[in-house]
């Protein structure tokens, strides 16, 4: 694969009572550096390029809500990606 691709964020299931991975890029960031990694991942990608979100099926969707509110805040349309696990 050559040339930039299209941001890739992901929820990841750590058990119950857990707050979920949170990986950009398949790196895992921490969830308050969440904003700035994606910010600085934008910057290297055209404007309208999406960002690919997707969450494993066992994630509350407080966590996902969470991490989609701060990817829109950085102007980014969100496109969800279903059929994981």
């Amino acid at each position: 694969m050559g040339g930039i691709q299209p941001l890739c964020v992901r929820l990841e299931w750590r058990g119950v009572n857990n707050r979920p991975g949170l990986l950009v890029d398949s790196r895992p960031v921490a969830w308050e550096d969440l904003g700035t990694v994606a910010q600085s991942e934008l910057l290297r990608r055209p404007p309208s390029w999406p960002v690919y979100f997707e969450v494993d099926r066992d994630i509350e969707w407080e966590f996902a809500v969470k991490a989609v509110d701060v990817i829109r805040g950085r102007h980014a349309e969100v496109t969800l990606v279903t059929g994981r696990r």
